[in-house]
């Protein structure tokens, strides 16, 4: 597949997907139209809640596996300071981290990299509410790595 094509797929998964929404969406309001008839209370945050839970506990995996992945692409980068340094040894770690994964013989991880952390960031998105606090700092790292250099 060409670059062409690729983008076709995407075009037509985000046709999908909107087609799919705006169908939950009528169902939504089929859903408030029978609690309405039967006097039941519209808003259930415990229902919202579970539904959130759920969405969280089906990204979280992918979550995992990108932050792994990113994590390899800094294999024997020390990127520690980052989590209990001073602002300035963060921002040191994060120049320090750009330049290492920047240097010639690593285009093809920087790359790499880009599209990984960008998909660890959407995934976090996601499952934000199930993920630590040292996962949510890394993650935090590899964002301001990628903001840097894409």
């Amino acid at each position: 597949m060409d670059l062409k094509d690729l983008r076709a797929e995407i075009d037509k998964i985000d046709d999908e997907l909107v087609r799919l929404f705006c169908q939950r969406m009528d169902v939504a309001a089929q859903i408030a139209d029978y609690k309405k008839a039967n006097d039941l209370p519209i808003y259930v945050p415990s229902r919202e809640r579970e539904k959130l839970m759920d969405v969280a506990k089906k990204a979280y995996p992918k979550f995992q596996e990108k932050l792994e992945i990113c994590q390899n692409l800094f294999y024997g980068y020390d990127y520690s300071d980052f989590y209990d340094g001073s602002d300035l040894q963060r921002g040191k770690t994060i120049t320090g981290a750009v330049n290492f994964i920047m240097s010639v013989e690593k285009e093809e991880e920087k790359q790499c990299f880009i599209k990984e952390a960008l998909m660890l960031k959407q995934s976090l998105s996601l499952c934000s509410s199930m993920v630590k606090e040292k996962m949510r700092m890394e993650a935090a790292f590899f964002e301001s790595v990628r903001l840097t250099i894409a």
